[in-house]
């Protein structure tokens, strides 16, 4: 009695010759990965370094770490002349003038109280109201107090330090 084979399958089978050419194949590609994994393991060797050379840089390490030299340390910053301070200040005060001057015309020309209520962040200008219209600014600059009251234009109180910055000694 005959077994028939489900439908679908190959009906053929194989015969000596095909058999003998997969085997060529498959002999074929175990001497192609042979040969891979044969100059796959010839590489070059790695240069060691000599152990000599960590007796020497670990010493060498450990001292610029304890102490570092001068030279690898921050450079300091420069002392800011008084100059430059007083120029910064003025201006830093008709900055703040001219914005409390705004706030004034948008208030029917009323003075703020202090600084917090025209908006402005009290610094090291002192804010003084001296009457319902009037101000006055000051600040401390080493031994040096600047002052401008509201009252002075704007333009005379910073010429000093135009003229100071047209003639480059502030820069």
């Amino acid at each position: 009695m005959t077994v028939a084979r489900p439908p679908g399958r190959n009906q053929h089978r194989p015969t000596g010759s095909e058999y003998g050419d997969v085997l060529v194949d498959v002999l074929a590609d175990q001497k192609r990965r042979a040969e891979v994994r044969q100059t796959a393991g010839k590489r070059r060797p790695r240069r060691r370094v000599h152990p000599a050379a960590a007796l020497v840089l670990v010493p060498i390490t450990l001292g610029l770490w304890v102490s570092p030299p001068a030279v690898l340390g921050p450079k300091p910053i420069p002392e800011v002349s008084l100059e430059r301070r007083e120029v910064g200040v003025r201006a830093e005060m008709v900055l703040l003038a001219k914005r409390i001057d705004e706030w004034s015309a948008e208030s029917q020309g009323r003075a703020p109280a202090d600084l917090a209520e025209a908006g402005e962040e009290p610094g090291e200008i002192r804010y003084l109201r001296l009457t319902a219209s009037t101000y006055r600014l000051r600040a401390q600059v080493n031994t040096l107090t600047i002052g401008y009251t509201s009252t002075e234009s704007l333009e005379e109180f910073f010429a000093e330090a135009k003229v100071l910055i047209e003639r480059g000694e502030i820069r």
